[in-house]
């Protein structure tokens, strides 16, 4: 599977770039994030095990399995031909969606982020843009964009970890911030009602 590293005119090839700049994004606005954060201000915190720190062992795990793939053939699906293609032009559909999505979220979100799980005292609930479309548009961009890499990588193990470790994760931490936000405010239940944890939905208010 070395073609998965082809040259830069090889869909391959430029699938392989297409992923390192939509990695080197996240990074810079996870980043900014941390750079921008306000330690100094009040609110309510609970410490969660799956934060920054936990996400990014696992994206290192995951290029791991990914790089076993590449060198010994472990985990990549034997697909071929146009298929491949095809499989390769998703991958690479829902990897871009998934790296602005993640970087739009951010920048709504704003001053509310936190890596941990905080209420500010002087919270907003952004319910508006992508938050209008999905309830947590970081960690649902995050699944998008590590299912996008499995399939450019044709990588069954890497989306099996995905699918079956990350998923769970993020899920746990969106119940705990969920729990908090519907105790500060009121409305967010009917939020949560109406709008998708990481897909759209199509409820009625």
């Amino acid at each position: 599977m070395s073609t998965l590293l082809g040259p830069l005119g090889s869909i391959d090839g430029i699938a392989h770039w297409i992923v390192a700049v939509c990695m080197a994004a996240l990074c810079a606005a996870v980043l900014a994030n941390f750079a921008r954060a306000e330690r100094s201000r009040a609110g309510q915190q609970k410490k969660s095990a799956v934060a920054t720190g936990t996400m990014t062992a696992f994206f290192v795990a995951f290029f791991g399995i990914l790089h076993a793939g590449v060198r010994w053939g472990f985990g990549i699906a034997p697909v071929s031909g146009s298929l491949r293609t095809a499989l390769i032009l998703v991958g690479l559909v829902l990897l871009a969606l998934g790296t602005t999505v993640n970087v739009v979220g951010r920048a709504e979100l704003g001053r509310n982020w936190a890596n941990q799980a905080t209420i500010y005292e002087d919270q907003t609930l952004v319910v508006d843009g992508l938050y209008g479309v999905v309830r947590h548009p970081l960690y649902a961009s995050l699944l998008w964009m590590l299912t996008g890499v499995s399939l450019v990588y044709l990588n069954y193990a890497a989306l099996a970890a995905t699918m079956l470790v990350f998923l769970p994760m993020v899920s746990a931490r969106a119940r705990l911030e969920e729990d908090m936000l519907t105790k500060r405010f009121p409305e967010y239940d009917n939020y949560r009602q109406r709008v998708g944890r990481f897909l759209p939905c199509w409820r009625s208010a």
